[in-house]
């Protein structure tokens, strides 16, 4: 068994442990821990998985793995599917409606605990929405206006049940689709995204604008990259008038929510709406597992 590829499996346990979620060997693939593997290197991960099996340093139910003592994420994996599954056809409908109704909208992705097939019954529906370069805020006023209608949007500060709500926590154009953020949570936040509607070959830009992901997780990035289609791109017309109405509106959603900013990123570009930096906490506990589990 070699040390490297043990260390990559536990790795990669070890960090979607924090989420309480399993894995399938196919995932173990697609997430193995910065080390890019071709079809020899998988058959060296099936003898090392089967050899820390013997050691009981991993568990396996149901042909998924996880670290010793955590058999309940197994077998809670069919349950969290199911509502992950229900939710995710919540965010299609909700994603084909925005983008009917908002013409700089070029791309929705299902981002989170769902789109990881892990959400749990209470939990909210988590979007990522990248509008044309210099329309982000504009896009953002008429989905505002949208949700307002249908009161599908999760609205922040409330204590209501949250269940089936939706979250629009990043916003970008495509004039900064680079994440200001660059470490193992973030990317694979970006990489587990589901695209739900894409227009312009805009997921691809993303895909293209962040790869420095794949130091932390080359496998699934570059499984990513391999599906891309070219598609006819449509430029469109650039408005001033737009442009100064975008701009308008930054200024004023800006100023309304300046008072309430606590780690949020935000500007004329870009917006981060996460209130808690997530990141320390989960790359914290990553490292104090990788420590326990060598």
């Amino acid at each position: 068994m070699k040390a490297m590829t043990a260390k990559s499996i536990l790795s990669t346990l070890s960090y979607h442990d924090h989420f309480c979620y399993s894995l399938s060997l196919d995932q173990i693939y697609d997430w193995f821990w910065r080390q890019w593997l071709d079809k020899k290197d998988k058959k060296e991960v099936n003898k090392t998985i089967e050899q820390l099996l013997k050691e009981k340093k991993i568990i396996k139910e149901k042909n998924r793995f996880a670290l010793p003592g955590k058999s309940s994420y197994i077998k809670n994996y069919p349950e969290r599917r199911s509502y992950s599954l229900k939710k995710q056809k919540i965010a299609i409908f909700t994603a084909k409606q925005i983008a009917k109704k908002v013409p700089w909208v070029l791309m929705i992705g299902l981002t989170g605990n769902t789109a990881m097939q892990n959400a749990d019954e209470k939990d909210d529906i988590d979007l990522m929405l990248i509008a044309a370069k210099d329309r982000l805020w504009l896009s953002r006023l008429f989905v505002f206006l949208m949700f307002l209608k249908t009161g599908k949007q999760r609205r922040s500060g409330l204590t209501d049940s949250v269940k089936d709500k939706i979250c629009i926590n990043l916003w970008f154009d495509t004039g900064s689709l680079e994440i200001l953020q660059k470490n193992a949570f973030t990317a694979h936040e970006l990489l587990a995204m589901q695209p739900l509607f894409d227009r312009n070959n805009t997921y691809k830009k993303f895909i293209q604008d962040n790869a420095w992901a794949a130091q932390y997780w080359p496998n699934i990035f570059n499984n990513k990259k391999a599906k891309f289609k070219l598609k006819n791109k449509n430029k469109g017309r650039r408005s001033k008038t737009l442009f100064l109405l975008n701009t308008f509106f930054y200024r004023l959603q800006y100023f309304y929510m300046k008072k309430n900013i606590s780690n949020e990123k935000i500007g004329l570009h870009f917006a981060y709406f996460h209130p808690k930096n997530r990141s320390k906490s989960v790359l914290e506990a990553f490292k104090k597992r990788q420590k326990e589990v060598q």
